[in-house]
């Protein structure tokens, strides 16, 4: 009987002194140095205009955008124009069309998109024009663009019809810019006809 537990003791012994050398091992060993961690650069994929690529040119007028009107010009380059930027980069089309002068680079998919942005109303928008309260606001005047652009599409003309001697109903109708007009010769007879209450 003795014999086993001198033996669990000497075991007891062994397993101390195994635990105590491991921790001093493990304290008196230096670290290893810490590795910098490993970075991977990227390398975005460099876009090429290949003869797959759909080029469309965009036309993008600012007043229209603003006032959220619906006229987005876009057409598909074809022909010499589109042969011209077969296998160029992405860095070589910015040199032909750069963002100082408006332009905006868009890839989706195989589709490139050249658009630029273009100061006032789009061609469409700028055969519209309205009626609206002159800059003194006591005349009838004429505006360029569609009645939501007011007075930002610009005067066209001043008139010499005193709003305040039209009936009241039709006074409302120019303040707030109900009378609109897709073609020049009914707005001349309209305000033809405006004429008559004053005379």
């Amino acid at each position: 009987m003795s014999i086993f537990r001198y033996k669990n003791i000497l075991n007891l012994i062994l397993l101390v002194s195994f635990t105590a050398f491991l921790g001093v091992y493990l304290y008196m060993t230096p670290p290893e140095p810490e590795k910098p961690p490993q970075t991977t650069i990227v390398q975005p994929p460099r876009k090429m205009v290949d003869t797959q690529t759909n080029v469309y040119l965009v036309e993008n007028y600012n007043l229209c955008s603003k006032l959220g009107l619906a006229c987005r010009n876009e057409t598909l380059l074809a022909g010499n124009a589109r042969q011209d930027l077969t296998n160029k980069l992405e860095s070589e089309l910015a040199a032909i069309y750069p963002t100082q002068a408006g332009w905006t680079i868009t890839w989706q998919g195989t589709s490139l998109y050249l658009e630029q942005s273009l100061p006032g109303l789009c061609p469409e928008h700028k055969k519209r024009w309205h009626l609206g309260l002159s800059p003194g606001g006591d005349k009838v005047a004429v505006y360029l663009g569609p009645a939501a652009v007011g007075i930002e599409g610009g005067l066209v003309k001043e008139t010499d019809l005193k709003v305040g001697m039209l009936p009241a109903d039709t006074q409302q109708r120019v303040v707030d810019r109900a009378f609109e007009f897709l073609d020049w010769e009914d707005l001349i007879a309209t305000l033809d006809s405006l004429e008559e209450y004053v005379e």
